[in-house]
C-alpha cells in the first residue's frame, strides 16, 4: 500500500536539489515537498518557478521551508555537498561533506527520527555510511544512490556502441560508484539472451574483454565528462533520485541497485555500497542476492576492501 499524503523535504536547492523537486512534482507521487536551504531566498525562488507548472500535472505543493518542516517529512533527500573538481576524484571532497553532514544530520534527527534518507553526496557509499553512524537510524532508512546512475550510464553506452534500445539492455552495476565499480556481465541480457549470444548473431561488431573494458571505462569516467564542459551531472543523478523516492512512496517493491548497508552478502559486513535492492514503503526492504561469478565476488571483495580503507581512515571525522 502506498504512503498516502506523502510528504518529501529536499535539503539543498541547486542544481540537483532543485531538479529532484522538478521531477517529484512532475511524477505527482507527493503531496508536497520542501525545500530546504542555507540560502533561504534561492530555495524560495526554485519552489515558486516549480509551483507555476504543477498544475500542468497534478495538485502537489511545492514550497520552501526550514529544517522544522522535516518533523512530518516521509522522506528527506540531501542533495547538498562539495563537488570534486574537474580532474579530481569524488573522494577528493569527503572531509567537506562530512563536516557538512554533521551539521544536516543532526537538525534531521532534531526533527525526525522516523523519516528515510535518501542520499546522493559523494562519495555517495562513504556518506551513506556517515549519515547512518551520525543518525543511529535503522540501515534499511538510510539509501545511497549507488550504482543506480552508473547501470543506467552502461546501458545507454552499450546501446549507444551496439545501436541498441537501451530499454531492452538488462544489466547491473554493483560496488563502489566510483573507480573500482563491478559490471556483472554475467548478468547482462538483451531481449532476455545473454549479451555474448545477442550480439553475435545481430551484430557486425564484437563483444569481447576490450569491448568491455572500453564500455566500463566509460562508464565510470561519465561523471567527469561532463565535468570537462564545465558541467556536472544534474539531470541523471535527480533521476535516480526520484526513481528511488517514487519507489518508496508508492510502495513498488522494485529491485534497484542502490548503496545499502551489507550485513554478510557475499562475504561482506557492516560497509554501504551499490547492489539490488528491493524498495517499498520502508525504504530498502531486502538485499537481492544474485547468483554472479567468482570473478564479479572478488572483485566485488576489492570494491569493499577500498571503502573500507577510506572509511577506517575518517572515522574519527564521524
Amino acid at each position: 500500500m502506498s504512503i498516502k499524503n506523502a510528504k518529501v523535504s529536499i535539503i539543498g536547492a541547486g542544481a540537483i536539489g532543485g531538479q529532484t523537486a522538478c521531477n517529484l512534482m512532475q511524477c505527482n507521487v507527493a503531496s508536497e515537498i520542501v525545500i530546504i536551504n542555507r540560502n533561504k531566498t534561492k530555495a524560495e525562488g526554485k519552489s515558486i518557478d516549480i509551483s507555476h507548472g504543477a498544475a500542468l500535472f497534478g495538485n502537489t505543493r511545492v514550497r520552501s521551508g526550514s529544517y522544522e518542516d522535516i518533523k512530518d517529512s516521509h522522506i528527506v533527500a540531501i542533495t547538498v555537498g562539495q563537488v570534486a573538481g574537474k580532474n579530481g576524484s569524488r573522494l577528493d571532497v569527503l572531509k567537506d561533506n562530512i563536516e557538512i553532514y554533521k551539521s544536516i544530520i543532526c537538525n534531521i534527527i532534531k526533527y525526525n527520527k522516523d523519516c528515510i534518507i535518501v542520499l546522493v553526496t559523494n562519495p555517495v557509499d562513504i556518506m551513506a555510511y556517515t549519515a547512518f553512524k551520525l543518525s543511529s537510524f535503522p540501515s534499511n532508512h538510510i539509501i545511497g544512490t549507488g550504482t543506480l546512475l552508473d547501470t543506467s550510464r552502461l546501458k545507454y553506452f552499450i546501446g549507444d556502441y551496439y545501436d541498441i534500445n537501451s530499454s531492452e539492455i538488462e544489466t547491473c552495476v554493483i560496488g563502489e560508484h566510483g573507480d573500482s565499480q563491478v559490471t556483472l556481465w554475467s548478468h547482462t541480457k538483451i531481449n532476455n539472451i545473454p549479451i555474448k549470444d545477442y550480439i553475435n548473431k545481430n551484430s557486425d561488431k564484437d563483444f569481447d574483454e576490450k569491448v568491455k573494458s572500453f564500455l566500463e571505462h566509460k562508464t565510470k569516467r561519465a561523471g567527469w565528462d561532463i565535468r570537462a564542459c564545465d558541467e556536472h551531472s544534474c539531470f541523471g543523478i535527480s533521476m535516480c533520485i526520484s526513481k528511488i523516492i517514487e519507489a518508496i512512496i508508492l510502495d513498488k517493491e522494485i529491485v534497484l541497485p542502490v548503496s545499502t548497508f551489507f550485513k554478510g552478502e557475499y562475504g561482506i559486513s557492516d560497509i554501504f555500497m551499490g547492489t539490488p535492492a528491493v524498495l517499498g514503503k520502508n525504504g530498502v526492504e531486502e538485499i537481492v542476492k544474485l547468483p554472479i561469478s567468482s570473478s564479479e565476488i572478488q572483485f566485488l571483495h576489492d570494491s569493499a576492501l577500498n571503502l573500507k580503507n577510506y572509511i577506517s581512515s575518517i572515522k574519527n571525522l564521524i
